[in-house]
């Protein structure tokens, strides 16, 4: 199951605008941040240190692009939910060893874009929609350590 986590990042990489996927560790201008799964649940480490755990089907790392001094990255925490299968969760990191993270959100939405901005990041999901169901963007707006849904 790892595998097809692993190939579906990969595909993202090419389909996300202002985010890259990542297939390893992840590098920032302060670190590395990794997944290791440990004990049938996800662990996100950044500079060999654990600082956030997750239970589910995989966890997927993907970084916005930086423009500034703090560095984001939106992680994908796979679901075991039948039709449910995405929450995320963001991370800011603004030195080698101050990094804060978000609650999970966006449950049920699948990543369609993120964007930097001077004041925080804007991460972009859709709700999955069969055929003839129109299609919404619901972004969410990380800044000053809290992610808020916007209108």
């Amino acid at each position: 199951m790892r595998l097809m986590s692993l190939f579906r990042s990969c595909l993202l990489l090419f389909s996300l605008h202002a985010a890259t996927a990542y297939c390893g560790p992840v590098e920032t201008h302060y670190g590395a941040a990794e997944v290791r799964e440990e004990a049938g649940s996800y662990a996100v480490f950044f500079n060999g240190k654990e600082i956030a755990r997750y239970d589910g089907n995989g966890i997927d790392l993907y970084r916005i692009i930086p423009k500034g001094d703090s560095e984001y990255l939106i992680v994908d925490i796979g679901t075991n939910g039948l039709h449910c299968r995405h929450e995320f969760a963001v991370l800011e990191i603004t030195s080698a060893t101050a990094v804060k993270f978000s609650k999970p959100f966006g449950e049920c939405n699948e990543l369609v874009g993120a964007k930097y901005l001077s004041t925080g990041a804007v991460i972009e999901l859709r709700s999955p929609y069969g055929t003839g169901q129109k299609q919404r963007v619901k972004r969410y707006r990380w800044a000053n350590g809290k992610i808020a849904r916007q209108k």
